[in-house]
């Protein structure tokens, strides 16, 4: 079968449009033509319905500019060459229509000329490779290179190399999901998702070193990021406004997670940044900005139980609020240190600490906690009424230490609470304390001790100056005779 080949030699397109309008020419390429360029000037839109064909091993490049909209919805589609924007918009209407090559974007402009692939075919999977280059040297970007309007599948890979932040966007109206299978890797720069509706990420990200930034955009907040890969490499997750859903085990091993200044979204109105944890995860810490305060700006839940253990870092600031059946262990090592400041929490699992420094300080709480465990390092308590008030066990094990502040009033409340001192624990205080804590049951050294009042007094190695802990040995249970 012979092949009518046409050749582009120019930059002109089969037809000037004025507006919208429509190519249905057949666009046959190959290599030996070289780059092939399409104009649609600035403000029109050209529908390209005819067939875009290329040999499989073709290296040259279809390139569109002119800073207007291509449209390509021809489901027949076969191009295996790279595609570029520059600059147009470039949107396929289609399952089919974006071919099986690269879609490719400069990312070194210095203006806000219009650069963006945008993917409009509802249930359609894409297979192509999304890549950004070039060598912009500021860290701004002006617009999203990739949006996407409708539910669909990516199957290609994301790569960006360029040292330009690379940001992913979809409808704010349509609010779609869009799963991505490929990988997603970035050696430069921040990968940046800011979805409206959802973006489901199944596969690796490979960040090498980069953040990955959950940002809103101007549209309503109430987008969600779910990472579903335990293969992830992720450094950085600085979110805000954003939800991020931890749909598997370990999907951000060791990384650190920044929340951002949050006080507002772009329509005026307080946002919030979720992260929602349906597995166990490592992570390394906590950072915050300084603007976050007491608001309701950040909050980690679990929806079953589940437990966070923080690595640790030199000086972690967490403004977090954390919620639901989750767990905290802090396995810092010597001279890493995890702070606790201004929110409220309302957890129902345990708190335990291993190693280095859990701070908890500046109005923050755990007044729903089921435990307390210190097994190695410090848990020191700060500015804190009722900070552990439904605890209803307490345990500094040997070589631990309980630091209690004097500003910390009652931080422990429950008297139906089991106290368990280890032979070199030590609850001690700082400054000027004077309070009780109450236990249903003591234990010092792996000895039970009887009803009383103990204190540096009785037991000055376990007990701190200004501490009291009263013994009652209560019954949690009530009997009533009939």
């Amino acid at each position: 079968m012979k092949h009518t080949i046409l050749t582009i030699a120019f930059l002109v397109p089969a037809f000037a449009f004025a507006g919208e309008g429509t190519d249905p020419t057949d666009y046959h390429m190959t290599n030996n033509t070289g780059v092939r360029n399409l104009t649609v000037p600035s403000g029109d839109v050209t529908n390209f319905t005819g067939k875009f064909t290329t040999p499989e091993n073709m290296t040259k490049t279809l390139t569109f500019d002119g800073g207007g909209t291509a449209v390509l919805n021809n489901p027949e589609n076969t191009m295996a060459c790279k595609v570029v924007a520059n600059p147009a918009y470039v949107r396929f209407d289609a399952a089919g229509s974006s071919g099986s090559g690269v879609l490719s974007m400069a990312g070194d402009s210095s203006s806000s000329t219009p650069k963006q692939f945008q993917f409009n075919a509802e249930g359609a999977t894409f297979p192509n490779k999304l890549e950004m280059t070039g060598t912009k040297t500021n860290s701004g970007y002006e617009y999203a290179p990739f949006k996407f309007l409708k539910s669909c599948t990516l199957s290609g890979d994301i790569v960006n190399t360029s040292t330009k932040y690379m940001q992913i966007i979809d409808d704010p109206l349509e609010r779609p999901t869009v799963v991505f299978t490929g990988g997603i890797s970035s050696s430069k720069a921040t990968i940046t998702l800011s979805p409206s509706g959802i973006f489901k990420i199944e596969g690796a990200m490979s960040l090498q070193g980069q953040q990955l930034s959950l940002v809103e955009t101007s549209a309503p907040v109430g987008g969600a990021v779910e990472l579903w890969n335990p293969a992830n490499a992720i450094s950085t997750v600085n979110i805000q406004h954003q939800s991020l859903k931890l749909m598997a085990a370990d999907v951000i091993t060791n990384a650190t997670i920044y929340l951002g200044s949050v006080e507002a979204t772009y329509s005026g109105t307080e946002g919030v940044a979720d992260i929602m944890i349906a597995a166990d995860q490592h992570i390394a810490g906590f950072t915050s900005s300084t603007h976050v305060r007491d608001m309701t700006a950040g909050v980690v839940r679990a929806t079953d139980a589940a437990t966070l253990t923080i690595g640790g870092i030199a000086n972690g600031d967490c403004r977090f609020a954390f919620a639901g059946p989750l767990s905290i262990v802090f396995a810092g090592g010597e001279g890493l240190r995890q702070e606790f400041n201004y929110r409220s929490s309302s957890m129902t699992g345990s708190i335990t600490v291993s190693n280095g420094t859990f701070h908890v300080g500046s109005s923050a709480k755990f007044p729903d906690v089921s435990e307390v465990d210190v097994e190695g390092g410090l848990l020191s308590i700060e500015s804190t009424a009722n900070c552990f008030a439904s605890a209803t066990k307490l345990k500094v094990a040997n070589g631990a230490q309980l630091l209690i502040y004097n500003d910390a009033t009652t931080p422990f409340t429950n008297e139906l609470m089991k106290v368990e001192i280890g032979a070199s624990g030590k609850i001690e205080s700082s400054g000027d304390v004077s309070l009780t804590i109450p236990a249903n049951g003591l234990s010092i050294g792996g000895v039970e001790l009887p009803k009383g009042t103990y204190s540096s007094a009785t037991h000055p190695d376990n007990i701190g100056e200004g501490i009291t802990i009263k013994c009652n040995k209560k019954s949690g249970l009530i009997v009533i005779f009939r």
